[in-house]
């Protein structure tokens, strides 16, 4: 039985292993992902004396980042997908360098949390700029007719190693407090977060080796001038498909962001729960996409990306609502959360990752990847900043849910109503899938 990230429907030896890669890197960007985001970004914040205020805003400004797409479409426009994503993508894993310096010399304080912000800030900037020509360069190599089964395999791929780093994360951050016991207000010892700075670079070098490996089958020319760029790139807003992706995309992270910012300070604080638990309920999720990651890849190459995304945003929904019900006593709501996100989540990021790929000409990728991206993070980012402000002033019996429960319901509706605008996306007529793959071969 072949390796399934193979996929040994595409003949050719070297784009096969151009495909291996991207999978693997997948599996280097995942474990970055756990260990700048989530959990590690609440452990920064309430280590350094910050509050939910704080998490929000760290949360807001990488998300804001995603505005830094557009230039990072002009810029990939201009010079080599390849070279720049590679250079971007070691530039923001190194930004994690200094914050882990700084936290073994220094205390917690103002400072600590400056520095946090302009790291996530500068990481978030790089970040953007490598995922814009990186997702342009994916593109450009991987054949349209198994794109579907490709991004299905590299969400498994990448959900196995974030599996193993969401253990050893959690592992450290509840045996990091002072005390050297399980951690139940959230708040780590800054050795051990420094530690997991030094890991981010760490991979910022593995995900360096794996795509210098990786070929870039875009041919060579002549570089399209600044001023042409800027025109391709506002001449693509009058695509009526592109404008009714990014009219989802705006109210998806409008939904998303007052439920994401507080679900792990909700864990910690509400349900007194520790890093592990957020930790078994990351791995039960990945167990989940890894299951369902292929089918959702196959259907969405013979169905499109339009209704399989609807029916995912509608039951993201639930999401929310079921963290409503947990409390210190009451974890099984966080169970059944668990299954369901990772199948419905899973879809829904194959979905939104194949479906721009499908809008406009090759050339275009950059441009529509931009828009898309910074659609999905002004919205999140100020859907963010609102609800930190909210959970900050709230009464702590609002409506008898308390302000995290409140923007939890808030959020489970909102993401429910975004199927309907998945619904209005429509997509060019698909190939079939052996007939265009012998076109590749």
């Amino acid at each position: 039985m072949p390796r399934p990230w193979l996929l040994a429907e595409v003949a050719d030896r070297e784009q096969r292993r151009t495909l291996t890669r991207f999978a693997l890197e997948g599996a280097a960007s995942e474990c970055v992902l756990w260990l700048t985001s989530g959990s590690v970004l609440t452990a920064w914040s309430l280590a350094l004396g910050g509050d939910a205020g704080t998490v929000s805003s760290v949360q807001s400004i990488a998300t804001a980042a995603q505005a830094m797409h557009l230039p990072a479409a002009m810029a990939s426009a201009r010079s080599s997908r390849k070279r720049l994503a590679i250079a971007a993508l070691l530039l923001a894993r190194l930004a994690w360098l200094p914050l882990g310096l700084f936290a073994l010399a220094f205390e917690a304080g103002s400072i600590g949390r400056t520095v946090l912000l302009l790291t996530a800030a500068l990481s978030s900037v790089f970040t953007m700029l490598a995922q814009n020509a990186h997702g342009a360069w994916m593109g450009d190599a991987i054949p349209s007719a198994v794109r579907g089964r490709f991004f299905g395999t590299r969400t498994w791929v990448a959900a196995l190693g974030g599996s193993v780093a969401a253990l050893l994360i959690a592992t450290l951050l509840d045996r990091g407090d002072r005390g050297g016991g399980a951690v139940s207000d959230g708040r780590v010892a800054l050795p051990v977060l420094a530690a997991l700075s030094f890991l981010v670079v760490g991979l910022g070098l593995v995900s360096t080796l794996l795509l210098s490996g990786a070929s870039d089958s875009r041919a060579s020319g002549a570089r399209e001038p600044l001023a042409a760029s800027m025109r391709r790139a506002w001449s693509l807003l009058s695509d009526a498909p592109l404008r009714r992706f990014l009219r989802y995309q705006i109210l998806w992270g409008i939904a998303v962001a007052p439920g994401a910012a507080f679900f792990t300070m909700h864990v910690l604080t509400t349900m007194h729960g520790g890093y592990r638990l957020i930790a078994a309920h990351g791995i039960v999720v990945v167990i989940s996409r890894v299951l369902t990651a292929r089918l959702w890849g196959a259907r969405i190459d013979r169905f499109g990306a339009s209704r399989e995304l609807a029916l995912c945003s509608f039951g993201i929904g639930a999401m929310p609502l079921l963290w409503t019900l947990c409390d210190e006593r009451t974890w099984w709501p966080l169970a059944i959360d668990a299954v369901l996100s990772g199948v419905l989540w899973g879809g829904q990021q194959i979905a939104v990752a194949a479906h721009p790929l499908s809008i406009g000409k090759p050339d275009d990728r950059p441009y529509v990847l931009a828009w898309s991206a910074l659609a999905l993070g002004l919205a999140w980012a100020g859907a963010s900043l609102v609800a930190g402000a909210l959970a900050r002033t709230l009464p702590a019996d609002v409506l008898g849910l308390g302000p995290y429960r409140v923007l939890f319901v808030f959020s489970g509706l909102a993401r429910a109503s975004c199927a309907l605008w998945a619904l209005k996306l429509n997509e060019p007529a698909h190939e079939p899938a052996s007939e265009a793959t012998r076109s590749h071969a």
